[in-house]
């Protein structure tokens, strides 16, 4: 609160930060971590932005606001830190919009220039993927079956952005959703949806391509032809399969 002078530094940012993990089953906390070990004494502790789990839940990664980058990875079992990456002399908004890899090999991160890239979590290697015009109120995300990388850029325009995992070719361009100010989040399902969430409210993209195709056949009522084809799928190789 504004007039709480306990409960936030005179910048804005946090007096106390701690990463909590729930086992869901039992309602019990299974663990937490303070994160005052990474600031200087009487200095305020990293503003909490984004979090991200693994495909196979056992490691859970946390991105921050502060005076510097910091970026944690955690064991989801025990809250060991596997990866505490803390870049002073970075922008401080490097780890706000995180996903793991599919296969879980590393995490993709959004930079502030606009880069997307791979951190490898062990050796800490950084690989670039692609570059979007993207604010640090977005978020990144891949879709249930891994084709896809989705990016999403909120805060003045909420703008979707989506990319073929493997080559990186882009399959939709800025696809407007709100002109609402606001942070914006995607969260993709098992079944094939993304839920991204608007200050205007939720929207639901089915990401499933050969539901694309189809639509796009309604809408031909015939054979598309390779124009037409790269216009409703992008970049996907010509294989017309209207019958």
């Amino acid at each position: 609160p504004e007039d709480d002078p306990e409960a936030v530094h005179p910048d804005w940012n946090p007096v106390s930060t701690t990463v909590r993990v729930w086992d869901l089953q039992t309602r019990s906390e299974m663990w937490r971590d303070n994160l005052s070990d990474l600031v200087e004494p009487g200095s305020p502790t990293p503003k909490p932005r984004t979090v991200a789990w693994s495909a196979d839940s056992t490691k859970v990664a946390a991105g921050f606001f502060s005076s510097a980058d910091v970026l944690l990875v955690y064991d989801a079992r025990t809250g060991q830190r596997l990866m505490s990456r803390v870049d002073p002399d970075s922008e401080p908004t490097r780890y706000t919009s995180i996903a793991f890899a599919p296969d879980d090999s590393g995490l993709v991160v959004h930079a502030p220039s606009g880069d997307v890239f791979r951190l490898q979590t062990e050796s800490g290697k950084s690989t670039r993927l692609l570059s979007v015009p993207m604010n640090f109120y977005g978020d990144l995300a891949y879709s249930s079956d891994a084709r896809l990388l989705f990016s999403l850029s909120g805060y003045g325009e909420t703008v979707l952005t989506a990319w073929d995992a493997q080559s990186s070719a882009p399959v939709i361009t800025g696809l407007s959703l709100s002109d609402t100010d606001g942070d914006a989040s995607l969260a993709p399902t098992p079944d094939g949806q993304l839920f991204i969430g608007t200050a205007d409210g939720i929207v639901r993209l089915d990401t499933d391509v050969e539901h694309w195709k189809q639509a796009a056949c309604t809408i031909a009522g015939r054979q598309l032809d390779e124009d037409e084809w790269h216009q409703y799928l992008g970049d996907r190789p010509f294989a017309p399969s209207c019958t």
